[in-house]
């Protein structure tokens, strides 16, 4: 606990000067979302108040508190999880701080389950809600936070969970339509009939001028520090002699797998890589005869296929908690145009029960 001292007397009690501190929210901690509504109607201030001023701490939560009731209060907020200490009453929180959106990416298909409920108990909203925000991608889960509350979070969702940022309203921005989008004449004339992820790189001013003008619902302008790319080859590619040193340089492929790149072809040679390293490295291979391409990574779609299973039951039992039938023989397609986040978890759920599974690109 923050050792109290003495900061000047302000106030009376009885006719005795009272010393008074101010409370101090250093960082939001391990707090839930219920806690800060505990907290709120303690403290009779609206919930959105104060988780805003949480989670863009440090933070002045109150003032001219008696120095007596200090050690409760600070105990009180180290019970809901929150970071918490006192200072002088004039004191002010750093000015012009940054805040920032954040988006979560889960590496590790096992930590999906500790994702989903650390976000549930952050955000307040039931785990099937917590797990459509993070199968959305880029992830995209939080945004007007501070420095400090990223740190926590950080350590909240641990190992093998990627937390991504990006500064409030900072761009460059890119566009993201969904598959199902009619075509719109202010979208044909930017990017004419494209869909999905498409790098565009608008600046702060061109995205404000063009999110009003886009399909609610099916058109996206998504942070660029949130997405990743991946450097795919090409089916069935012709390689030019310059293409096997720079397989090599690039993406560290020795002379002997290259035909088994090109027969397994298209595959991604280099995956989840910032944009700027990405479209070097694809403008470096085109350029020297390698036939790849730059694709957004999280927003494909793909099938499921069951290869083999030791115990039908089990598969059965998986099959149906996510709402797929039970083939009648193997190996069998189990699951269709499963969004990344869905298939991955679906596929380690299989996995665990011992079935061999594949994936498969879906419909474009």
């Amino acid at each position: 606990m923050t050792v109290l001292r003495p900061v000047g007397f302000e106030g009376s009690k009885g006719g005795f000067s009272v010393e008074t501190f101010a409370l101090i929210i250093e960082s939001p901690g391990q707090v839930d979302m219920t806690g800060i509504s505990v907290m709120a109607s303690a403290l009779g201030v609206p919930v959105r108040s104060l988780s805003q001023a949480i989670y863009r701490a440090p933070s002045v939560l109150a003032g001219d508190l008696p120095a007596e009731n200090l050690p409760e209060l600070l105990d009180h907020c180290a019970n809901l999880g929150l970071d918490a200490a006192h200072a002088p009453n004039d004191v002010t929180p750093p000015e012009n701080a940054d805040t920032f959106e954040l988006a979560v990416h889960i590496e590790n298909a096992a930590r999906i389950p500790h994702a989903v409920e650390t976000l549930a108990r952050v955000t307040g909203v039931a785990a099937e809600q917590a797990f459509r925000m993070l199968a959305i991608p880029p992830g995209q889960v939080l945004g007007n936070v501070g420095a400090a509350a990223i740190d926590a979070l950080r350590q909240r969702f641990g190992a093998g969970i990627e937390v991504k940022t990006a500064i409030e309203g900072d761009g460059p921005f890119d566009l993201y339509l969904s598959r199902s989008m009619a075509s719109v004449p202010v979208l044909r004339d930017l990017v004419g009939h494209r869909k999905g992820l498409i790098p565009l790189g608008l600046t702060v001013e061109e995205a404000t001028a063009l999110h009003p003008r886009l399909p609610k619902g099916t058109a996206r302008l998504l942070p660029r520090a949130f997405l990743r790319f991946d450097v795919v080859l090409a089916p069935r590619p012709t390689l030019s002699p310059l293409a096997g040193p720079l397989l090599a340089e690039l993406f560290g492929v020795a002379p002997a797998q290259v035909p088994l790149l090109q027969a397994h072809a298209p595959l991604a040679l280099a995956e989840r890589l910032p944009f700027k390293a990405a479209s070097e490295a694809v403008d470096r291979a085109v350029a020297a005869g390698l036939p790849v391409s730059l694709e957004a990574s999280g927003f494909e779609h793909c099938d499921l296929v069951v290869e083999a299973a030791h115990d039908r039951a089990a598969l059965a039992d998986v099959l149906g908690a996510a709402g797929w039938d039970v083939p009648d023989r193997l190996p069998a397609r189990v699951a269709a145009d499963l969004p990344d986040l869905d298939a991955r978890w679906l596929a380690h759920s299989l996995e665990r029960v011992g079935a061999r599974i594949r994936f498969e690109d879906g419909a474009p």
